[in-house]
């Protein structure tokens, strides 16, 4: 049944059912293992899947090898056979030009069945001082990266230079998040010591060449980790953007005809081979927003050109890769469209090229226009040294025959003071005496005049702080005479009336319009103006904390004034049933009293009217004699004693 079922979706020759396909050949393999299934079934499954070694062909053989090819291979009757048809497969991979996916299919079936004769490679011994270096780089993380760089700076850098760039450049055994913090401990290390720099560069860029040669899947991920790591040193500034160019246009030229452009593909790139994008990819995500003015930008764009045309050369590009394409783009700075078509390339590129032919026109012109205006500079300098002797020699003679005038001048000044010094020796002496008087009396008056207005200022000071001291005095009174007449225990914290300005901020509420939606609270600002103290109104919106805390001041207010009312009435009442009680009690003893009679009886009912009309504090007590006299009434509290507790109480 399961051998009908394969040679009948053998026979259809689509490229759909291809679960079905491999389902079915597994079975058939599994039942071989068990010997439910003859060998002859299995290998006429195998003969027909590579006399068309094509498509799902391929993988229907690379499963049924998985299946049970080693079980054939080593069972003695089926070996030869088994080896014969192996062999053929891997011969036919050889000559046909098989897509990455494939190739490593056929190859891993083909050593599952016959495996490697390897030797298990023997682990490398490390010194501890190398164990320590390994476990300073793959340990590290954000925290602890300057300690790491601290504690390799403090190792013996002859002895362990060369191990330490091997392990920078193992990134592959260490985190993809951590590959920036390896390109940080690269160029810490590098200000103090310039080798380092060149060595670990070298070496990178010689790992990625090697990478495009062999194109080994296996390699790949380590190879975009490189590609990673190197564009993470060009942003610690570790070499300059010329080797970051060169590697870009490296992987779209290497292994392409140079005279294509990398329009047809090589045998190290196939057409449905996309690893290189990949590496682009990462290699612009990386360093590319750095490349924003001038000629970079110009390289960038060209370079964006010249990779487009390479995606053209691609089949069948993945939903992955393409949605890799989009998110680079738009991470650069020039923002590139993304072109579909060899015109479209060619116009792009023709419209970069313009570019800096137009900046270096402008530049061009830009350096004429500064070199007129430094000739026109030079020119007037020239102008003005070869006029500026002329004018010097005028402006010698001119002095010259000043310093003669003036020369003369004083030769006849003095000869003129000669003659008048000594009659004006005696009138000088006079003179300066009276001089010496006036200037004495003119000391004595300033200073006199200085301490009477430094008089005046402090009296005019004083007046105005006793008279700002006074009007506030009245207003912090007039506020608290006003508190005290609705109740001692209300609190005055402020200086001002809150029900006084609750009603005016309702007038002034009331007068801006019904239009508000919130109305304003009203504060009393004491302000002092020249010599005066005056207090204004201050509008508050009640959204604020200071209209919310005197709102709640007022009605804490109102709620203890409610309570008290409640206490005096209930006190009031309880007065009220005790005098009923009590006037009941000298009713009925003055009664007993008429029928029994006697003076005792009578001056107990007066006592009993007397205490019971002023709500006395003492217990009316009837003294009668025998058992003819009232009972004993109980004490009633006074009612003046419950009010003070009460406002003791609050």
């Amino acid at each position: 049944m399961l051998e009908e079922e394969f040679t009948q979706l053998e026979s259809k020759k689509d490229q759909i059912n291809i679960e079905t396909k491999v389902r079915n050949i597994r079975f058939l393999g599994e039942l071989v293992k068990f010997r439910i299934c003859t060998r002859e079934v299995i290998f006429g499954c195998l003969k027909a899947c590579l006399d068309d070694f094509a498509h799902h062909n391929i993988d229907v053989a690379c499963n049924l090898l998985e299946t049970c090819g080693q079980f054939l291979y080593r069972s003695p009757e089926t070996h030869v056979r088994t080896k014969n048809m192996l062999e053929v497969m891997m011969r036919l991979k050889n000559v046909r030009n098989l897509d990455i996916r494939m190739d490593t299919m056929v190859e891993n079936a083909y050593y599952q069945c016959i495996p490697h004769d390897r030797r298990l490679a023997r682990p490398s011994k490390r010194t501890p001082v190398q164990e320590y270096i390994r476990h300073l780089v793959l340990s590290m993380d954000k925290e602890n990266v300057k300690l790491t760089l601290k504690r390799l700076r403090k190792l013996h850098w002859e002895e362990c230079e060369d191990y330490i760039v091997q392990c920078l450049l193992k990134v592959h055994h260490n985190k993809y998040v951590n590959i920036p913090l390896v390109a940080s401990i690269a160029s810490g290390l590098a200000v103090y010591h310039d080798a380092l720099r060149v060595k670990l560069v070298d070496s990178l860029t010689e790992d990625i060449r090697v990478g495009l040669e062999k194109n080994e899947i296996v390699m790949q991920q380590r190879r975009v980790m490189q590609v990673k790591l190197l564009g993470e040193l060009y942003n610690y500034s570790m070499f300059e953007y010329p080797l970051i160019f060169d590697t870009l246009y490296l992987f779209v030229v290497f292994g392409h005809d140079a005279e294509t452009g990398g329009g047809v593909s090589g045998a190290e790139d196939g057409p449905l081979d996309h690893f290189r994008v990949r590496l682009v990819c990462t290699l612009l995500t990386t360093c590319g927003q750095y490349f924003q003015q001038g000629s970079l930008l110009a390289r960038l764009k060209r370079f964006i050109a010249y990779f487009q045309r390479y995606l053209l050369s691609k089949a069948n590009i993945p939903m992955d890769v393409e949605f890799m394409l989009q998110d680079t783009f738009e991470q650069l700075p020039s923002r590139p469209p993304r072109l579909h078509t060899l015109e479209e390339v060619e116009k792009y590129l023709r419209v970069v090229d313009e570019q800096p032919q137009q900046q270096v026109q402008g530049q061009g012109q830009g350096k004429r226009q500064r070199r007129r205006r430094q000739l026109e500079e030079e020119r007037t300098r020239q102008n003005k040294k070869q006029q500026q002797p002329q004018q010097k020699e005028q402006e010698q003679v001119v002095k010259s025959k000043k310093k003669e005038e003036e020369e003369k001048v004083i030769f006849v000044e003095k000869e003129n003071k000669a003659d008048e010094s000594e009659e004006s020796e005696e009138e000088s002496e006079d003179d300066e005496e009276e001089e010496e008087e006036e200037l004495y009396q003119q000391k004595d008056g300033e200073n006199g005049e200085q301490e009477d207005e430094e008089e005046e200022e402090g009296r005019g000071q004083q007046v105005e702080d006793e008279e700002f001291t006074r009007e506030l005095n009245k207003m912090i009174g007039d506020s608290l005479a006003s508190g005290r007449s609705r109740h001692e225990s209300l609190r005055i914290e402020l200086p001002y009336s809150v029900e006084l300005a609750g009603m005016a901020a309702e007038q002034a509420n009331q007068a801006r319009g019904a239009g508000a939606e919130k109305p304003d609270m009203q504060f009393k600002v004491l302000l002092k103006k020249g010599h005066k103290a005056q207090a204004k109104d201050l509008f508050i919106p009640t959204t604020c904390r200071l209209a919310q805390a005197s709102q709640s001041l007022q009605l804490a207010d109102k709620e203890k004034q409610e309570e008290l009312k409640r206490d005096v009435m209930r006190i009031l009442e309880e007065s009220e049933k005790a005098s009923a009680v009590a006037a009941d009690a000298a009713r009925g003893g003055s009664s007993q009293r008429r029928r029994g009679g006697g003076r005792g009886g009578r001056r107990a009912q007066c006592t009993t009217h007397i205490l019971a009309g002023s709500g006395g504090a003492s217990a009316a007590m009837a003294h009668g004699s025998g058992a003819s006299g009232p009972a004993r009434l109980q004490p009633q509290p006074n009612l003046f004693q419950q009010m003070e507790q009460a406002f003791g109480h609050h």
